[in-house]
């Protein structure tokens, strides 16, 4: 009677917790050389990520990129094109960016994280 009580609490934990915590990964993609984080699948957004060493001069960040998604419904599998609106560039995104003169970021941008220009002496032209 006991192992059944602690099969039944063990399987209601194990429900509690892989209901309560989504289980997802993140998602890096790359466009047009900039690197750019999947911010939300629900809502489309992505962020600009680091871009680690880049060799780019001038970058003009678009206002949305397009992001290939691979949908099944009735066991077939489709491709199929959403666009992501570029909301935020993150931390660290243009640190080491010797080379990087200017920036031009779009007014989808509404949030710009710590150190996102860190050690950069570049132009940035922000639109609003």
């Amino acid at each position: 009677m006991k192992m059944k009580s602690f099969v039944k609490l063990i399987t209601l934990l194990a429900f509690i917790f892989f209901k309560a915590s989504p289980i997802y990964s993140i998602v890096y993609v790359r466009y047009d050389g900039v690197n750019y984080k999947i911010t939300s699948s629900e809502y489309r957004t992505v962020e600009v990520s680091n871009m680690g060493n880049c060799n780019m001069t001038n970058i003009e960040l678009p206002t949305s990129i397009p992001i290939e998604e691979e949908i099944t419904k009735l066991n077939k599998t489709y491709k199929v094109t959403h666009k992501y609106m570029v909301s935020s560039i993150g931390y660290d995104a243009f640190k080491g960016c010797t080379s990087l003169q200017s920036i031009i970021i779009p007014n989808s941008v509404s949030k710009i994280k710590s150190s996102a220009f860190e050690d950069w002496r570049g132009y940035v032209c922000h639109y609003w």
